[in-house]
């Protein structure tokens, strides 16, 4: 059992503590996309975001916390690119967030997930798993004079929660191995187009090393709070890409979410999101393989769609979002082969705490 729920934790962390499902990774760019204003013509334009500079206001370290021994060093985000396809209607405006130094945030996560395996030709029962939650609190530190937001995060709550069918071996299992990222926490900067510019992470010392080694791609989906904006002014129906790579899990794979604004009320806006993930033939590369394991991913594929909304004087978006994945993979170890194919159904909602 305890297996099962390192594996449940690992593919939670993959599917982005799938944030990964309703936002991208990025990183902010002196590149100027220029979008028409013809409101009846569709827009093509691209921009590849880079970091910017600001070297008055340097970012002050995150305060070291308590618990924490194992500490990924600050680092840049991965590139990506954003095509705005169309600019909408009329009352385009300029989307940008509003953020508040000392505000204080709990992102309320709800993950639920269904597993399928097969091995060869014997299919195994497909697995549903009890309601993952989780409590993440988000500290604005500092709103710097270009706009940009210091936060600080913490995971503090963690919970799983099951039904009368649900084993509670099962339920008791899956708590411990969450409950090994508990405490887990860090800073990171984004912009007021909802770009991360860079973050940094540490995890609790007693978090198991397979965990740990997932810390990579966390850093890399903490970003996925905020969902990028466009440069230039949008209106209502204005649809927007977001493309990027990333490794997750040892997989190196290509994201791709888009965004269709429909509906602009002052600050408040809300959007349907579609997703796409692929990856190519690879060999995975992890390094808790045991020794002599090889595993070749031959296929993988997701899919999913949702809904967003967005107060932008707020870090936290209300989101829901269901997906799909399946993957293929062959696994040699000991002299022989054994091909594996594994489905997954994600459903994921997100919102802030309401006081």
């Amino acid at each position: 059992m305890k297996n099962l729920s390192t594996l449940v934790l690992g593919m939670f962390l993959l599917a982005g503590l799938s944030f990964a499902s309703l936002t991208a990774c990025n990183k902010e760019s002196g590149d100027k996309q220029k979008a028409a204003d013809d409101k009846t013509q569709p827009v093509k334009t691209s921009e590849t975001v880079k970091p910017p500079v600001d070297a008055r206001n340097p970012a002050k370290p995150a305060e070291p916390a308590k618990i924490e021994t194992v500490q990924a060093p600050p680092a840049v985000m991965p590139e990506a690119k954003i095509v705005v396809e169309n600019a909408g209607g009329d009352n385009k405006v300029a989307l940008r967030y509003l953020y508040k130094g000392g505000d204080v945030t709990v992102a309320m996560m709800e993950l639920k997930m269904g597993m399928q395996i097969s091995m060869g030709a014997v299919q195994q029962p497909a697995v549903s798993l009890p309601l993952m939650k989780m409590n993440m609190k988000i500290t604005n530190r500092e709103v710097k004079e270009s706009g940009n937001l210091l936060y600080d995060f913490l995971l503090d709550s963690v919970d799983v929660v099951g039904d009368d069918k649900t084993p509670p071996a099962m339920i008791d299992s899956m708590k411990n191995a969450l409950n090994d990222i508990k405490g887990m926490n860090g800073s990171a900067e984004v912009t007021t187009r909802g770009i991360t510019v860079s973050a940094e992470m540490k995890m609790p010392s007693n978090t198991n090393p397979q965990l740990t080694s997932m810390m990579e791609n966390m850093r890399q989906q903490m970003n996925q709070m905020s969902v990028p904006l466009p440069e230039a002014p949008v209106g209502p129906g204005a649809t927007w890409t977001v493309t990027t790579q990333m490794t997750s899990g040892g997989i190196l794979m290509t994201n791709q979410y888009k965004y269709t604004l429909t509906k602009l009320e002052g600050n408040n806006i809300e959007m349907k999101v579609e997703l796409v993930q692929s990856a190519e033939p690879q060999e995975l590369k992890n390094p808790n393989l045991p020794a002599g394991t090889v595993i070749h991913m031959q296929e993988f594929k997701s899919s999913g769609n949702g809904t967003v909304k967005m107060d932008l004087t707020r870090m936290v978006p209300t989101s829901e979002i269901t997906s799909e994945t399946k993957m293929k993979m062959e696994v040699e170890a000991g002299g022989q082969k054994q091909n594996i194919e594994q489905s997954m159904t994600l459903g994921l909602k997100l919102y802030p705490e309401q006081k």
